[in-house]
């Protein structure tokens, strides 16, 4: 007969043995995106990889690319320029940087093949090594090995948190896989959805009023929450700030892999308004610029300094600091659809 401590070593042997196995399973059975109920933005991602086809253009980065481009409008903003038709998704995340980034791109090749454009955000912010929206991104798609490639970009106590959810990520994939079986007529509709938005939380076509923003915001209120904003604290001289080096690797890491695909990158600076750039340090301009100047250069990037002031972005355009609102969105939308009308896309979209 079994005793108490054989059974509970028993237990625990299994259970470690479920959460090893966790991760590459999961990545087998392609549930590795598949968090309902955990991660809804995940889903979006989930339905792309389903699809088994790449889309002719990719769209990745953070939030400021979840809520500032609208595919069906760089679709429909192409079709008008150049009597071509091309597919578009937005594969971006709330949180995710530059070393994020390219986990993303790399798992979305893997299951559906190389897109002909990627487009790519880029921020002062995205060259920042300590953000904390690294360990954030994490959370939605990450293994262990993973978090390993992450781990210099994660700071203090969160690379806890990122080593936890990359243990069990494969183990909850699995279960909500379970408990959530995405073969239900609910989530295929929710699925599709997302195939037919193009991975786009926006409202297709956009409502008429869209143009509240920061400007229902008093000075005092806008001065408030910038202090409370990540960024706003760059001010105050936070030393945990680390700029370049690493996430500049990285960045290097996402060319690579479009590179090796044969695809054509499209870099987009993100507008932001003059308070929020103010928080930035001189010598992270500088950097940035040089950083700018130095992609440009590289063969089969684009670089569009939208941050240059050719869109005419006012508060109206912005929810907040710096997320587009639909109106400011239908303009990036289209400009990146200008972007990229001269690169010749060998198959056409739905």
């Amino acid at each position: 007969m079994a005793t108490v401590p054989g059974k509970l070593i028993r237990t625990l042997t299994l259970s470690a043995v479920l959460v090893v196995i966790g991760n590459p399973v999961a990545d087998l059975l392609g549930l590795k995106y598949w968090l309902p109920g955990v991660h809804g933005t995940s889903s979006r991602l989930f339905a792309y990889a389903t699809t088994g086809e790449p889309a002719d253009v990719l769209v990745l980065g953070s939030s400021l690319s979840v809520q500032g481009v609208i595919p069906r409008l760089v679709e429909d903003e192409y079709r008008r320029l150049t009597g071509q038709s091309i597919s578009t998704y937005n594969l971006a995340m709330a949180g995710n940087g530059i070393c994020t980034v390219a986990i993303v791109l790399r798992d979305m090749i893997d299951a559906c093949g190389c897109p002909e454009i990627v487009v790519l955000e880029l921020s002062p912010r995205s060259l920042d090594r300590a953000s904390d929206s690294v360990r954030r991104a994490l959370e939605y798609h990450a293994s262990l090995a993973d978090t390993a490639v992450a781990a210099p970009f994660i700071r203090g106590s969160g690379m806890f948190d990122a080593a936890g959810w990359g243990l069990l990520r494969g183990f909850l994939n699995m279960a909500l896989w379970v408990s959530h079986p995405p073969w239900t007529e609910e989530w295929q509709e929710i699925l599709a959805h997302w195939v037919e938005s193009r991975g786009s939380p926006h409202a297709y076509p956009a409502p008429a009023k869209t143009a509240e923003g920061m400007e229902a915001w008093s000075d005092k209120e806008r001065a408030r929450r910038l202090r409370q904003n990540p960024i706003g604290k760059r001010a105050s001289g936070d030393p945990d700030i680390v700029y370049g080096g690493l996430p500049t690797s990285a960045l290097a890491s996402t060319l690579d892999l479009a590179g090796a695909c044969g695809s054509r990158v499209v870099i987009w600076t993100t507008p932001a308004t003059p308070d929020y750039e103010a928080c930035f340090r001189p010598a992270e301009h500088v950097l940035f610029k040089s950083t700018l100047s130095k992609l440009a250069a590289l063969p089969g990037v684009e670089v569009v300094d939208v941050a240059d002031g050719r869109l005419e972005l006012g508060d109206g355009d912005f929810t907040d600091f710096t997320h587009l609102n639909s109106r400011g969105a239908d303009k990036l939308s289209r400009a990146l659809a200008r972007a990229i009308a001269h690169i010749q896309v060998d198959r056409t979209g739905s």
